[in-house]
């Protein structure tokens, strides 16, 4: 083949370059850019997880800082109607106005219902101030909406693991049935959550913060209350049986003895033999004594019961 036909496809007729296409750049989507939006124009999400973004030190700080520095983190925001609906950022929002700035940057997204509160609901999963309460009910809204056919699908979407999105959940419907205050935490719901009568339940978790237990001895006294007889579970419940560690104590006392002594009957005979008498007679004084204050100790176990 002529030189001419094999570079027909680098040079056409006349030795002119052929037209090319101008390389390709990557284009911002016009929804994704940062624009500056009138503050007037932009309003809140009726349904934000935190219920409590208005006030405090922390947004009063937040709102000095911008006021010195200016908003260094736009906003993400969405189209409503003639306005901006906040998907993420209400707080920087809040602070804005406070300061009493015109415009803010904000990112314009296109995102749905679901995904407005799956984001808004990320953002503040791992604030430490969001309620137990706040935390539940968008964790809820989120499994009964239909967008997730399964825990796993939901924990993936919010980055939990599986356990934590179902304890989350059943802590939602415990709280649901039983009415608890909004004091109550998720932790202390989910601590309790093998005990499946909700009344015995409800009676365990008011005992618990009656007398502060530690989260350490919370599942020890769950676990006590399941292997307990029926009548004596309310026994247990009741103001005259205290939950402050001390159980915990004796039976660690108790499980220590048991191993001195079953050390102490281990101990070959040969070396009981190289005693002699008079040590004899002294280990007997003192095993005996024991064995009488160890009557003592069973008599008043005796007298509880």
């Amino acid at each position: 083949m002529p030189k001419h036909e094999r570079r027909r496809g680098v040079m056409e007729k006349g030795g002119h370059k052929p037209n090319r296409p101008p390389p390709q750049r990557d284009i911002v989507p016009e929804f994704e850019r940062i624009t500056e939006l009138q503050l007037d124009r932009i309003v809140p999400n009726p349904d934000q997880p935190r219920k409590d973004l208005g006030n405090g030190a922390k947004i009063d700080e937040l709102a000095r800082s911008i006021q010195q520095e200016g908003l260094i983190q736009p906003i993400i925001v969405r189209k409503k109607m003639n306005n901006y609906e906040i998907v993420v950022g209400e707080r920087r929002w809040r602070a804005c106005k406070m300061v009493g700035l015109d415009k803010i940057p904000a990112i314009v997204r296109d995102v749905n219902d679901h995904h407005i509160l799956l984001q808004s609901l990320i953002e503040n999963l791992h604030r430490k101030d969001l309620a137990s309460t706040e935390r539940e009910d968008a964790v809820y809204e989120l499994w009964t909406s239909g967008n997730y056919k399964t825990q796993k699908g939901l924990a993936d979407g919010l980055s939990y693991s599986k356990s934590t999105v179902n304890e989350i959940i059943e802590a939602k419907e415990y709280r649901d049935r039983s009415g608890s205050a909004a004091e109550l935490s998720t932790k202390l719901i989910s601590q309790t959550k093998a005990i499946d009568d909700d009344d015995l339940r409800t009676k365990v978790i008011e005992k618990i913060q009656e007398e502060k237990v530690p989260s350490h001895e919370v599942r020890q006294f769950v676990r006590e209350i399941q292997k307990a007889p029926r009548h004596k579970r309310e026994e247990m419940v009741k103001p005259s049986f205290k939950i402050n560690g001390k159980n915990k104590i004796i039976m660690d006392r108790v499980r220590r003895l048991e191993k001195s002594i079953d050390e102490f009957v281990a101990v070959e005979d040969k070396k009981l033999i190289s005693l002699t008498m008079e040590q004899k007679e002294q280990i007997k004084a003192k095993l005996g004594s024991m064995a009488e204050k160890l009557d003592e100790v069973m008599k008043k176990i005796d007298m509880q019961r």
